[in-house]
């Protein structure tokens, strides 16, 4: 029996590239949209609004391991961030939740939640909106890098 795991051409693809991709605008009016590349060109598959790609000068990636147990703990980085990416270990044996500083180890106000080896990237300037993490149990870690 053949099993159907959907489009899978972002995989196959040799041409893909990591990127940063935000998007800002209000839904039901003409929207403004930014897409953030690293590397190469923007594709864009994007219709309504305005859309417009920056290629990003990197000045400095940093990043590292944190901690996380049942308090949560913010994640800090090196300069102003142009995006950052949060990667939870393979081999934490739960969840780890990501949002702002009244996160949870229950998932309350959480933005997201990580499952052992999942990651998450965003826009982020660092400078005035921090990030936390936490977990439901001790013994947790995750890889947080950015993009100055």
């Amino acid at each position: 029996m053949a099993i159907d795991r959907g489009p899978q051409w972002a995989i196959q693809d040799k041409n893909q590239f990591p990127a940063l991709a935000g998007h800002s605008g209000t839904a039901g009016t003409a929207e403004t949209r930014r897409l953030i590349v690293t590397e190469g060109a923007a594709h864009s598959f994007i219709t309504g609004g305005t859309v417009s790609t920056d290629a990003v000068e990197v000045t400095a990636f940093n990043g590292g391991s944190v901690a996380v147990g049942t308090a949560a703990v913010e994640l800090t980085f090196t300069g102003v961030t142009q995006g950052i990416m949060i990667t939870a270990d393979h081999s934490n044996g739960t969840m780890v939740y990501i949002g702002g500083s009244t996160v949870a180890q229950d998932g309350s106000a959480a933005l997201t939640s990580l499952w052992p080896g999942e990651s998450v990237s965003m826009d982020l300037n660092d400078a005035t909106a921090a990030v936390y993490a936490v977990g439901g149990t001790t013994n947790l870690k995750i890889y947080k890098a950015s993009l100055t």
